[in-house]
């Protein structure tokens, strides 16, 4: 495996594990998952994701490493949430945009490690997309296409990780993209376990 790829791995897999015994998270696998849960856990997943793509987006690096960018989704689940009937969580006041600091994107190595995590999650994401399929019928035109795979990610995941381990060619470089994707999962933790997202009562 790519040396980049499994050093950020590997600093990040305590905060995934962590991300994955959510609430958040379990009941989005949950073969008792109803519309209107998803619905609540998307308007989540929806206010978490915007400050990330931004962040993204906004970089001063963001030109020079624009074939490793990953694709823009949160219109995406904008769209979601309309098909779903549901306009997110506009009234619930949180301190949720607070939690991710752009400051931690010093360089474009912690841009990196930051899209690691939001290119990384659309592994998840095809995952995800085929259980809401199964168990609520949803598919990429109707209610799931924030999950989906998207088609139009330039590279596949392997070309991806190929193309980001020379970027990554020293110590100080892998450090400051694992600070980054650190900072990243610690944002998405925040927003998952927040009081408001345990709540499994209907939105």
């Amino acid at each position: 495996m790519n040396p980049s790829i499994s050093q950020l791995r590997a600093q990040t897999r305590d905060l995934h594990i962590e991300l994955e015994h959510t609430t958040i998270d379990q009941d989005l696998l949950s073969p008792q998952l109803t519309r209107a849960r998803y619905a609540h856990i998307l308007s989540v997943w929806h206010r978490a994701w915007i400050p990330l793509e931004t962040a993204i987006w906004t970089s001063p690096w963001s030109q020079s490493l624009r074939q490793l960018l990953p694709a823009r989704r949160a219109a995406k689940a904008e769209q979601d949430l309309h098909a779903l009937g549901l306009n997110g969580l506009a009234n619930t006041t949180t301190n949720l945009d607070a939690t991710f600091k752009p400051d931690v994107l010093d360089s474009e190595a912690a841009l990196l490690g930051l899209c690691y995590v939001v290119r990384g999650s659309s592994l998840g994401g095809q995952v995800i997309a085929r259980h809401l399929e199964s168990t609520l019928g949803l598919n990429t035109a109707h209610g799931s296409s924030f999950f989906s795979p998207d088609t139009n990610e330039s590279l596949t995941w392997p070309q991806w990780c190929h193309q980001l381990g020379p970027l990554l060619n020293d110590r100080a470089a892998k450090d400051r993209a694992c600070a980054a994707a650190r900072a990243a999962f610690s944002h998405l933790l925040t927003a998952f376990t927040e009081p408001h997202t345990c709540d499994r009562a209907t939105p």
